[in-house]
């Protein structure tokens, strides 16, 4: 079992943050969500993203359980809403189209926050991070300037394009959480430690539900990182 209240968990979780940029809209995004004005977070990527390896896929996959906990910690009133736009097998190529089409909605949506996950679904990708920079950068350009957090999920033999999109992450100084650093500080730490791959991977490639709550905290700590931080500075 892994101890999700002890100091080693603790640690892993805060492993995972690769950067919080410029916190400025992530902040926006939680002032909103407390005043009890609507907020929307969505998410585009693969089938992690989707939710495969978690059981049942729609309630404990990372995407869900990180909305449920960020409307518990900071909505009002059921104000903050999801939206999962994971397809197995995606990469940013075709993100480029199917945000357009599952994240607005042909303009009916209009997210605050974004979670951009491809950096295990982009190896094939030809432009070599140009089409998920076009992304990234078409989120970012929209009116409403909603906040965008890259995520870079990890394979169970520690591979991922993070070397490849981190730059674009601090091109835009946005905040990036990686999974493989998080991961890194148990598997390293061998037996004993809070979690190993065997505890975190359904199969080679997707993470069980354990693995998903992990992202979600993951994600959490991301966010509580930044409203302390706003704190401080008042």
């Amino acid at each position: 079992m892994v101890d999700m209240e002890s100091h080693g968990y603790q640690e892993m979780i805060e492993r995972s943050l690769l950067s919080m940029g410029d916190a400025g809209r992530i902040r926006r995004v939680v002032e909103k969500a407390r005043a009890g004005e609507p907020v929307t977070i969505a998410y585009i990527g693969g089938s992690i993203t989707q939710g495969a390896g978690a059981v049942p896929l729609h309630t404990q996959c990372y995407a869900y359980r990180f909305w449920k906990a960020f409307a518990g910690k900071y909505g009002k009133n059921n104000n903050v809403k999801l939206i999962k736009a994971g397809v197995g097998g995606t990469p940013s190529e075709l993100g480029m189209i199917r945000f357009e089409r599952d994240v607005l909605r042909d303009g009916k949506e209009k997210p605050d926050l974004v979670v951009v996950e491809f950096a295990v679904n982009d190896e094939g990708d030809e432009t070599k991070g140009r089409c998920y920079e076009s992304l990234v950068t078409k989120i970012l350009s929209m009116p409403d300037a909603p906040a965008v957090l890259l995520l870079f999920a990890v394979f169970a033999n520690d591979w991922n394009l993070q070397e490849r999109l981190a730059p674009v992450g601090e091109r835009y100084q946005l905040p990036m959480v990686s999974i493989r650093g998080c991961r890194d500080t148990a598997v390293s730490a061998g037996k004993g430690q809070s979690c190993f791959k065997n505890q975190f991977f359904y199969d080679m490639f997707h993470p069980n539900n354990m693995g998903h709550t992990i992202m979600a905290d993951c994600l959490q700590y991301l966010f509580e990182q930044c409203d302390l931080r706003n704190q401080m500075w008042g």
